[in-house]
């Protein structure tokens, strides 16, 4: 939740009191904000997915109401809303979860910072 506005922060700075090389500052800021992001992304994914080797949790457990519960009604309906229409393996789960994660997090900054997809447009980073 804390690297997002810092290209939001950037940008704006520019826009208020612009500066010599500032849109170029930002959009650095905004670039490595976005290879961050990333690497959370894929660090949840991993992680995910190493508990649920190392717990011997296989997909039908995932799935089943009776287990994690993936395969009900409401986690199919929001992961298919993130994009993820089966669950074939655990990696598809943790694509659902990363998706949903990374798109609620927008949602909130989309709250705190009312004009966030604009000052990330002109970032050049875009939101899912």
């Amino acid at each position: 939740m804390k690297l997002v506005p810092k290209c939001a922060n950037a940008v704006l700075s520019c826009l208020q009191l612009p500066k010599a090389k500032c849109a170029i500052k930002s959009h650095a800021t905004c670039t490595k904000t976005n290879v961050k992001v990333n690497a959370l992304a894929a660090k949840l994914a991993a992680a995910v997915t190493k508990a649920c080797q190392a717990s011997g949790l296989a997909i039908a457990d995932v799935v089943d109401a009776n287990g994690v519960g993936f395969g009900t009604a409401g986690s199919t309906a929001v992961c298919t809303a993130a994009g993820v229409t089966s669950f074939a393996n655990v990696g598809d789960v943790t694509t659902c979860l990363t998706k949903f994660h990374h798109c609620r997090a927008h949602q909130l900054l989309e709250n705190q910072i009312p004009r966030l997809r604009e000052l990330l447009g002109i970032g050049q980073l875009a939101l899912p």
